[in-house]
């Protein structure tokens, strides 16, 4: 289990270049990923992204990587001589034509747009992608340690949770199964009050009894109860993106608890329902951190 908050930072060197990652992320329902590039590495953000799409699958992650060059690093100056060459021209000109002194310098000159421009060595762009790769995936691997970590706090919390709401459901059970006697006893009162003067059948008589009590049955709704408790921590050990399916089983119960609720007279069965329902929602709100 893998909380969606996290962060994660690494760096790196290789062909005079010096690389920082930092990867942070908070919750949401998708992967949503934002980057913030030097302009060296814009050409490899389609691939960044899908690199960081196979290994996470759901949560807001910010990407900010930091790029600086060394002095050894390869790095290209091309000089434009022609056109370095029509800018002098044009001032000799102008100096000329308005009587002023012709003083255009070689520092001036190389502040020309398009007099200087530089380029990194062919080999610069590949050295690059592979740096970006390296440093990546440490930072991505500090990242998901640290998500692992606050996972598994989450993963114990649940689990207590979890324990407390099964004994609550056995409460529920046991009361239900030791009032069952009684409530076939108020049923038949009730329903003999209903029909007194009547010339119901014994046999007929009975088995209105027993559909009132069948109406009132929540064994299915404890069996599935106990099913979806079971499921939830099994899904839990699972892998990938698991906290949409978690939230998911959280509505199943939800619906089974109310049913339960609805169908039992009994009020001390209705306060156990609350508490159950009290702790799904707790486990709910847990459940929206994790990936």
């Amino acid at each position: 289990m893998h909380s969606m908050t996290g962060f994660g930072r690494a760096d790196g060197n290789k062909a005079g270049f010096h690389l920082q990652v930092e990867l942070s992320s908070l919750n949401n329902r998708f992967l949503e990923i934002s980057l913030k590039l030097p302009r060296q590495l814009f050409p490899f953000q389609h691939q960044l992204r899908e690199l960081l799409k196979k290994e996470l699958y759901r949560g807001k992650l910010s990407v900010f990587m930091s790029l600086q060059r060394g002095e050894d690093a390869p790095l290209q100056v091309d000089l434009d001589m022609s056109l370095a060459a029509a800018y002098r021209r044009a001032a000799a000109e102008l100096a000329k034509t308005l009587d002023l002194p012709d003083n255009l310098g070689t520092y001036e000159l190389m502040q020309f747009e398009g007099v200087l421009s530089s380029q990194d060595s062919t080999n610069t762009d590949e050295e690059l992608y592979a740096l970006m790769q390296d440093v990546l995936g440490e930072a991505l691997t500090a990242f998901k340690a640290a998500r692992a970590r606050e996972g598994e706090v989450m993963r114990r919390d649940l689990l207590d949770r979890l324990s407390l709401i099964e004994s609550t459901f056995g409460e529920i059970t046991a009361a239900w199964e030791s009032n069952r006697p009684l409530r076939r006893q108020q049923l038949q009162e009730k329903l003999g009050k209903l029909i007194e003067g009547s010339e119901l059948k014994p046999e007929r008589f009975e088995m209105e009894v027993a559909i009132l009590l069948d109406k009132q049955d929540i064994s299915e709704e404890i069996t599935r109860f106990r099913s979806h408790v079971e499921l939830f921590r099994q899904t839990m050990d699972g892998d990938g993106a698991i906290g949409s399916k978690l939230n998911f089983i959280l509505q199943e119960m939800i619906r089974e608890a109310n049913t339960v609720s609805s169908k039992s007279p009994d009020t001390g069965i209705t306060h156990l329902v609350l508490v159950i329902k009290e702790e799904v929602e707790r486990i709910r709100e847990q459940v929206q951190n994790i990936e």
